[in-house]
């Protein structure tokens, strides 16, 4: 495959929970949020997977660096360019024909647990769609409580609770025509300080 002297067509699908990168039309790689592994660090999500996020697009040649730098450039190679022959970028449609409201989340289990805090974690809601974000409340059982956070993944650190008691979170998902999902409420315990 030579890359620096032929055309290709280099491509990225972007979601808010996954990553897929295409050379010539074929797919090559792909990662995606995995709530259970980012529980495992003290950070909310946005930490472990900060693309569901606003990004922008940026074209660059670079030479040098840590890796190839290190090795040393050669002085030779200078002028050179990088010709792009175009730039296209898409938006998904998640709203047209959208027929219904989501499923709940379902299955939620805590992944670790402090005296202020929890990383609860759930199945994911489907949609005919996508799912745009889940809400998070934290109130008493029975009632939907206050609106603590929005996430984009199946995953939340909860913070700020009390200390040593039982809370009340509940889970909604919502797709991007507005339509939310019943509710998921799940009673965590906070460990004692």
């Amino acid at each position: 495959i030579d890359v620096a002297n032929e055309f290709h067509t280099y491509g990225i699908e972007w979601d808010e929970t996954s990553i897929t990168w295409f050379y010539d039309g074929l797919a090559f790689a792909s990662v995606g949020y995995d709530p259970e592994l980012s529980g495992t660090v003290l950070y909310d999500t946005t930490v472990d997977w900060p693309f569901d996020q606003y990004f922008y697009l940026i074209l660059n040649l670079a030479i040098g660096g840590n890796w190839g730098g290190a090795q040393g450039v050669d002085n030779n190679i200078f002028p050179t360019t990088m010709q792009v022959d175009y730039v296209r970028v898409y938006q998904h449609d998640n709203v047209y024909q959208d027929s219904g409201a989501p499923s709940s989340p379902s299955n939620a289990s805590v992944i670790r647990t402090t005296s202020n805090s929890v990383y609860l974690v759930w199945k994911e809601a489907v949609d005919d769609h996508d799912i745009k974000q889940y809400y998070i409340y934290v109130g008493a059982l029975g009632s939907t409580g206050t609106l603590i956070k929005k996430t984009g993944v199946n995953g939340a650190l909860i913070t700020g609770l009390p200390s040593g008691v039982d809370v009340v979170v509940t889970i909604v998902a919502e797709d991007y025509v507005g339509n939310q999902s019943v509710p998921l409420q799940v009673l965590v315990t906070t460990l004692e300080s």
